[in-house]
């Protein structure tokens, strides 16, 4: 402090002075356990102490490595190559319009070799009674309880695999990774979605695909939760990595196996093709719907608290998926007993 009081000396008398509020002092030492004085002030003004500082451009920490310089710098470098990356695609990338046409023509060329390319085969006795179907068999279908639990299953399953496009979003909005930290979060989980199908695909076969099923909503229940609750922050990474792969466990593996559970609904086979439609029509009507609701929780409520509600919402969505895989199994027991 005397050292300060002499410096501020000096300074009236070569009419200078020293700004407080743009003052830092750092100890620049090797130990561990630095001891800091917390009386250090200018003109009444206290000095804060900081770990880092910088000068001239250069970032100084307390130790001298050299590594808060260069995560810095590394920082800034990977901002520049994003807006490089930004400007090349804007001006050189082929248009929008060019794709689209060019993967209508690829898609009209396949239908043009499938067309023309496949000969005909005879109709067998299997495929002539299918093309026998008709609306009593139709009624048949919707008579069978168990159609409308599968189209909320396949609803809500579908519902929690729309919102896991939000996994980045969460990790820059709530955990303050950059634009391409975040984007990685995403890019793990699809790596994680095809590891997934096989290991439950595994599992499914050697137990029940409505058992894995549920299990597969617990994990998107419990998952959403804790994503929900606000206790996971920037400084709890580990469990944010955790919670989303809990989540997405849970969603890929609804994803892989509700269309499995056609013989434990007990589904003719005579008409599963006829069930799968039917199913679908209402199972994926939340490439309509979530959409909107995801827009409406994260720009009605911006930041964390969007995204608590948000997945609030999956966890409860899921209770009902949970619900109605237990309906099917119940119901499932009950026909074999009678």
């Amino acid at each position: 402090q005397n050292t300060l009081n002499e410096l501020v000396h000096w300074g009236k008398e070569c009419n200078l002075k020293f700004n407080p509020t743009k003052t830092i002092c750092t100890i620049f030492s090797k130990k561990r356990i630095i001891p800091q004085s917390t009386n250090l002030s200018i003109g009444g003004t206290p000095i804060p102490f900081n770990n880092t500082v910088k000068y001239l451009g250069v970032t100084l920490d307390r130790k001298l490595s050299w590594q808060s310089h260069i995560q810095e710098k590394i920082k800034t470098a990977k901002k520049f190559l994003l807006n490089i990356n930004n400007m090349v695609a804007d001006n050189w990338a082929p248009k929008p319009k060019l794709l689209r046409w060019a993967f209508t023509g690829i898609v009209f060329l396949i239908s043009l070799i499938v067309f023309f390319g496949l000969e005909p085969k005879e109709k067998s006795n299997d495929e002539g009674e299918r093309e026998k179907i008709n609306w009593t068999q139709l009624k048949e279908l919707l008579s069978i309880p168990s159609i409308y639990f599968m189209m909320l299953i396949i609803l809500t399953g579908y519902s929690g695999y729309k919102v896991s496009d939000v996994f980045s979003q969460y990790a820059k909005d709530v955990m303050g990774f950059e634009e391409i930290r975040a984007a990685g979060v995403g890019t793990l989980l699809l790596y994680i979605r095809p590891l997934l199908g096989l290991i439950l695909g595994f599992l499914a076969d050697r137990t029940k695909p409505i058992l894995m099923l549920g299990v597969g909503f617990i994990f998107m229940i419990l998952g959403s939760i804790l994503m929900a609750s606000g206790t996971i922050g920037p400084s709890l990474i580990p469990y944010f990595f955790v919670s989303i792969i809990a989540t997405s466990i849970g969603i890929y593996s609804i994803r892989c196996l509700y269309f499995a559970i056609m013989d434990e609904a007990k589904i003719p086979v005579l008409l599963t093709g006829t069930a799968v439609g039917l199913v679908s029509v209402i199972g994926y009507t939340p490439d309509i719907f979530m959409g909107p609701i995801i827009g409406y929780f994260l720009d009605t409520y911006p930041g964390e608290l969007g995204h608590q509600y948000l997945f609030g919402f999956i966890a409860s969505v899921g209770i009902v998926g949970l619900v109605s895989s237990v309906i099917i199994m119940r119901l499932s027991k009950f026909k074999k007993r009678h």
